[in-house]
């Protein structure tokens, strides 16, 4: 596969899923995986973007690229590629993890979480934005995920992005804690002690509508631990005297 059918794919593929499909089932995949380990930074950035595309609202394309073995090279681009590889093969990831457990299972399999934290630290903010998504993926229906990604330390700096982030990290971040949250007490106690539960509910008071519906979710999720829930109560109506 040229350079210039990858640009051709990208751009007939991006907003027409008959096109993903198609070009899935005419043997894309392959050659992209294996422009994502060339040794040109091009190759490298257009398959990040074109597999990011071909996976997006369709899962037997994420199927497909798992078993062509295109997650690690993801995930590597994720850890040492330019700052627009990191994004894209971020942005691919959590593609690939959307709806679909045997690939988020996969990506941890393969060590993409730990990258996928340290994006989310000290990435850009669009870095931050896509590290948040696809953490949120990874952390939904997946106990050992939301583990991991505890321990790596990404609920800080996902909290941080609910407090101070765009409107967009915002958004990826309540959802991402919502999905740690669930049935995972030393994450729980995390967000609490990060103050993330005050941020959560600032959002759900003023944030976007899609804000609120994840922050809400999120503030729910913390609250169904009872020790929890009675310290939210008693700090909430300290910020907030119209609760009382």
């Amino acid at each position: 596969m040229k350079e210039s059918a990858v640009l051709l794919l990208v751009n007939l593929a991006r907003n027409n899923y008959s096109n993903r499909i198609q070009f899935a089932r005419e043997g894309a995949v392959g050659p992209l995986v294996s422009f994502a380990q060339d040794d040109d930074n091009d190759h490298k950035t257009n398959a990040a973007i074109a597999l990011g595309i071909l996976v997006y609202g369709c899962d037997a394309n994420r199927i497909e690229i798992c078993q062509k073995g295109g997650i690690p090279p993801l995930i590597a681009l994720v850890g040492t590629g330019t700052d627009q590889q990191k994004s894209q093969a971020a942005l691919a990831l959590g593609n690939l993890a959307s709806d679909n457990e045997a690939n988020c299972a996969q990506i941890a399999r393969d060590g993409g979480i730990a990258p996928l934290v340290a994006l989310l630290k000290t990435g850009t903010d669009e870095q931050k934005c896509h590290a948040a998504l696809v953490l949120g993926n990874l952390g939904s229906d997946n106990t050992a995920n939301r583990t991991e990604i505890g321990r790596e330390g990404g609920v800080a700096p996902l909290v941080e992005l609910v407090k101070s982030g765009t409107d967009q990290q915002k958004c990826y971040a309540a959802l991402a804690l919502g999905n740690l949250a669930s049935k995972n007490d030393a994450n729980r106690a995390e967000i609490a002690n990060s103050g993330g539960k005050v941020s959560l509910m600032v959002l759900v008071r003023s944030g976007s509508a899609s804000q609120k519906e994840w922050a809400s979710r999120a503030v729910k999720k913390l609250s169904s631990s009872k020790v929890l829930k009675a310290k939210l109560s008693l700090r909430l109506r300290s910020l907030f005297p119209s609760l009382r």
